[in-house]
C-alpha cells in the first residue's frame, strides 16, 4: 500500500507560527537567526539574509500568480526594501525573472541547472528509517518511488526479513498502471493530468485505467489515499 499526498498552489501567505505557507510548502522565517549565523531554535546556523532570500525565492516559486514585491514582502513579512534588494540579486543570479512592465516575479531559467543536479539519494536517505519502521509494522515489502516526466520509478526498497520478492529498483513504470501513480494522478488537476499523461493509455490488465480523465475513479483514489496494484504485477510478470 502505498501513500500520496500533494497540496494545490496556492499564494503564500504568513501563518501564526512564523512560518510562509505556499502550495504545501513551509519555509521559517528567519525571525529566531542571530546576527553571527547562530540559531536559537532549530540547531542549524544560518544567516539572516541567505534566509530571507530562500523564503522569497520559494515564495515566488509557489504563487499561482506571478507576484509583486509589494505582495512578496507582505506574504513574507520582509521589508519592502530588503525584499526588493533580495530580488534583485536573485535576478542578476537568473533565479527570479521581472516583467520590466508588470513589475511581477516568475522564477528564472537559473534555477533550471540547480533543480537539476537534484538527486535522490538525499530522499532515500531521510525516508529509509520510515520504510523499514513501515515494514515491521505490516509486514509487507515497502517501496519509495518518484514521479519522473511520464513514469514512476521505485528508488527504494524495504522487504520483509526472509521474504523473497522482486526488486522494483530503478524500474520505470507508467503512472496510470501503478499504484503509486494512480495515488499521484489522484492529487493532480484534470489539466495537469492531461499534460503528462500520452495521448493513449496502454492496457495491461481489465482493471487499468484507460481514460485520460477517470475523474471519478481517481476521486476515489484520492480520498482513500490507497491504490491498488493489480496492473503493476501484471506489468512485471
Amino acid at each position: 500500500m502505498q501513500r500520496s499526498a500533494a497540496s494545490a498552489r496556492s499564494s503564500p501567505r504568513l501563518t501564526d507560527s512564523g512560518y510562509l505557507e505556499a502550495g504545501g510548502s513551509l519555509a521559517e522565517l528567519p525571525d529566531n537567526s542571530e546576527p553571527d549565523g547562530s540559531d536559537t531554535g532549530t540547531g542549524y546556523q544560518r544567516i539572516q539574509a541567505v534566509d530571507r532570500a530562500v523564503v522569497l525565492l520559494k515564495a515566488v516559486a509557489n504563487s499561482t500568480t506571478p507576484p509583486t514585491v509589494l505582495e512578496l514582502a507582505h506574504a513574507t513579512d520582509i521589508n519592502r526594501s530588503t525584499a526588493w534588494r533580495l530580488l534583485r540579486t536573485l535576478e542578476y543570479h537568473g533565479l527570479v525573472d521581472r516583467d520590466s512592465i508588470t513589475q511581477r516575479y516568475t522564477m528564472g531559467y537559473g534555477a533550471i541547472p540547480i533543480a537539476a543536479a537534484v538527486t535522490d539519494d538525499a530522499l532515500v536517505r531521510r525516508a529509509r528509517p520510515l520504510l523499514e519502521d513501515l515494514v515491521l509494522q505490516v509486514g509487507e515489502s515497502v517501496t519509495l518511488a518518484v514521479a519522473k516526466r511520464f513514469n514512476l520509478v521505485y528508488v527504494d526498497q524495504v522487504d520483509p526479513p526472509d521474504a523473497i520478492v522482486p526488486s522494483w529498483l530503478n524500474k520505470p513504470l507508467p503512472l496510470h498502471a501503478t499504484s503509486g501513480g494512480k495515488v499521484f494522478l489522484a492529487w493532480l488537476r484534470a489539466d495537469e493530468r492531461a499534460a503528462i499523461l500520452p495521448k493513449e493509455l496502454q492496457r495491461y490488465t481489465d482493471r487499468t485505467i484507460t481514460d485520460r480523465n477517470p475523474a471519478r475513479r481517481l476521486h476515489e483514489i484520492g480520498r482513500r489515499a490507497t491504490a491498488t496494484a493489480e496492473s503493476v504485477r501484471a506489468l512485471i510478470a
